[in-house]
């Protein structure tokens, strides 16, 4: 026995369709720090993707060649997820390291350039690192300095608009 086929669509309700998530970026020496903004964000109802913990892997007895091919997978696993469509930004945990306040390393930096690529924004849990201010401000960087609210305030609003966005494509069938 087969089923009908619907004539209408059914479309998801708009809390499904702004099912907005956040990744977080950041040095693997600030990994206990970036399941903190996890933990923060996941108190706001907020969605969030934190990379895996690598510290284990320079223990692994790999040659050069081999660990360099398994951190570009890895690197690349986690750019695939930068862009994914439900993605609305990254959160960049850059904190102090080596006495160097806000820090971004390269790894980092090539996953910021991939977000703003795929016109994602970028949120700084801290302030502009100084090295890389050129870059950061052009790529219009938001700076939190310790307050995800701002952040917060930013899904809240532009789920609304989806909101509203929604609500005027549907035909009124009353």
């Amino acid at each position: 026995m087969t089923r009908p086929s619907r004539a209408i669509k059914e479309q998801p309700s708009p809390a499904a369709q702004s099912q907005r998530v956040i990744v977080i970026c950041g040095s693997m020496s600030h990994f206990s720090l970036m399941l903190q903004l996890q933990h923060q964000l996941r108190s706001y109802g907020i969605d969030s993707i934190a990379p895996e913990d690598e510290r284990h892997l320079a223990q692994l007895s790999l040659s050069e060649r081999d660990y360099a091919k398994m951190k570009r997978r890895m690197s690349e696993r986690y750019f695939r997820i930068i862009r994914r469509r439900n993605v609305h930004s990254i959160l960049v945990a850059n904190y102090e390291k080596h006495g160097r306040a806000n820090y971004i390393g390269p790894n980092t930096l090539a996953e910021i350039a991939i977000a703003v690529n795929a016109k994602k924004k970028i949120y700084l849990a801290q302030d502009i690192y100084g090295e890389l201010r050129d870059e950061l401000v052009a790529w219009e960087a938001i700076t939190l300095r310790g307050d995800l609210r701002p952040l917060v305030r930013d899904l809240e609003k532009e789920f609304r608009v989806e909101q509203q966005q929604l609500s005027l494509e549907l035909p009124d069938i009353t």
